[in-house]
């Protein structure tokens, strides 16, 4: 199996395109680099750190889906369901992870604390980390991955208000520091009585035929790195020409009408 050094991986993202100094969100596939002299997940983390700087910010998601499920949030113990990236974040000294019971984001750097401020119940929509995210242009890396489970597409449909999903409250109980208390959590949820899937293989095909994204393999991946508003502008006019373009319905499932 293939290995890579953390300098030769450093120097990967920045031949990719990673610029130093800026936000940037990485989902990520870390096996798909082969396997570094350390660990995957170490060496990607580090190699990140590396080309992003001192003044740049790099955040990863660990979502626990908490309060959907009916379990404590846990702000330090609580593993991320999405991933080691985000789980090896969050524990990196001075690393932040936000207080979102069923989406948070663990972020290092010093634009972490800002963008990732809770100030609000929604995990989508106004006021969000995704929509800080989306004002500060931040750079995407999906690595290893597709445009397929980016949430800030989420974020997208939340802002256009599709007739498909609905907003849901969900309430729980959080654990920071061995302080307990009880909060509420709003997903944008799809509306479980139409037969859908998420399918972003069209969006996906345009940002990637955008200048602005940029494609290359290492390894035994394809990687991609482009810009949050990049991925909004393509999703917006998607949106715009079909309001279900981000989605596939089952054949039995009727289109519900757009929003008005």
């Amino acid at each position: 199996m293939r290995r890579a050094e953390r300098s030769e991986l450093t120097a990967f993202w920045r031949n990719l395109g990673v610029r130093p100094g800026r936000p940037l969100l990485c989902h990520s596939f870390a096996p798909s680099l082969g396997r570094p002299a350390v660990s995957p997940a170490h060496d990607v983390l580090g190699s990140l750190l590396d080309a992003l700087g001192p003044e740049g910010t790099l955040f990863a998601p660990a979502f626990t889906y908490s309060y959907t499920e009916g379990q404590v949030y846990d702000l330090q113990a609580s593993p991320s369901r999405v991933g080691v990236l985000g789980d090896l974040l969050r524990n990196v000294p001075g690393a932040i992870r936000s207080l979102d019971p069923n989406f948070s984001n663990a972020g290092l750097g010093p634009e972490a604390a800002r963008l990732l401020e809770r100030t609000g119940a929604r995990s989508f929509g106004p006021g969000t980390f995704y929509e800080r995210l989306i004002e500060a242009d931040a750079q995407i890396l999906l690595l290893g991955v597709d445009f397929t489970a980016l949430p800030l597409f989420m974020q997208v449909e939340r802002m256009a208000e599709v007739a498909y999903r609905t907003e849901k409250r969900f309430t729980g109980t959080t654990r920071d520091r061995g302080r307990s208390f009880r909060d509420a959590a709003i997903h944008f949820c799809r509306r479980f009585e139409l037969a859908f899937e998420n399918d972003r293989r069209t969006v996906g095909a345009a940002i990637e035929a955008d200048p602005a994204c940029r494609l290359a393999t290492f390894a035994y991946g394809t990687h991609r790195l482009t810009t949050a508003k990049t991925v909004v502008r393509h999703a917006e006019a998607l949106l715009a020409r079909d309001p279900h373009g981000l989605i596939r319905f089952r054949e039995e499932t009727p289109r519900v009408a757009a929003a008005s």
